[in-house]
């Protein structure tokens, strides 16, 4: 069999999957960066809002660890 004619016998879901399997390590990688960058973005942005309400103040020390 070539590979046209296993392309054209394989639906693009079946294809996708094979081509996942294969890649597998890759793609869980792939799939915890982009976890871990979107995590650090909500993060960013909520500690931003804060900021710009006023709620926290950058690099303030809380009273007890200056004590």
């Amino acid at each position: 069999m070539t590979v046209s004619e296993l392309l054209a016998r394989m639906d693009s879901r079946e294809l996708s999957e094979r081509m996942v399997a294969a890649n597998l390590p890759w793609w869980q990688k792939r799939v915890a960066d982009n976890e871990k960058a979107l995590s650090q973005r909500l993060m960013m942005t909520l500690f931003g809002k804060a900021l710009n309400k006023g709620a926290v103040k950058w690099r303030e020390r809380l009273k007890s660890e200056s004590q």
